[in-house]
């Protein structure tokens, strides 16, 4: 079985009014292709805006990341026999979806 994409980063979100109750909507953003793409809504509270923004941020940065991660693995792969921050990159990778 084929897993699904996700919708074309970046995302990012707006707060506006729906039948008089605030609102937070996670787009796709205005460069993605579709744009506009809804993703989540959430009611308006501080919390959840911080839960959009935290959404947002890990959401927009995991590919530079991985990528990140992938190439310091691979150094360390090549300098190393054994080292905990191998271990480490390995397993944050896995938590992250990537089979490293």
């Amino acid at each position: 079985m084929l897993k699904a994409k996700h919708t074309a980063l970046p995302w990012e979100y707006f707060k506006g009014n729906a039948n008089g109750k605030g609102l937070i909507r996670i787009e796709s953003g205005i460069d993605a292709r579709p744009s506009g793409i809804h993703i989540a809504s959430l009611t308006r509270t501080p919390e959840n805006e911080a839960n959009a923004d935290f959404i947002i941020t890990a959401c927009n940065a995991h590919e530079d990341l991985v990528s990140v991660a992938q190439k310091a693995l691979a150094v360390l792969e090549e300098v190393e026999a054994e080292s905990f921050l191998r271990d480490e990159i390995r397993q944050a990778l896995a938590k992250a979806g990537v089979n490293p």
